[in-house]
């Protein structure tokens, strides 16, 4: 999985993620979060990833503000 950054710092940040190593990634502010989002709206552990059966799933942890997702297509 890739996830690219979508923020309007000067350098996109990109992350690669094999899912061979890792069962959940999670996202979020706190300093355990495998992706760490330094803004104030982010949750500590805001949401997570897992894959089950060749599908990856977004997962919400209870977050104050909700999670979204901009999906795009596999080139």
């Amino acid at each position: 999985m890739v996830i690219e950054s979508i923020s309007t710092a000067p350098q996109k940040v990109i992350y690669v993620i094999d899912f061979d190593k890792c069962s959940k990634l999670f996202i979020g502010r706190g300093n355990t979060s495998h992706i760490r989002i330094n803004e104030i709206s982010v949750s500590w552990t805001h949401a997570y990833f897992y894959k089950f059966s060749g599908q990856f799933y977004l997962v919400d942890n209870k977050s104050k503000f909700g999670t979204l997702a901009l999906v795009k297509t596999p080139i």
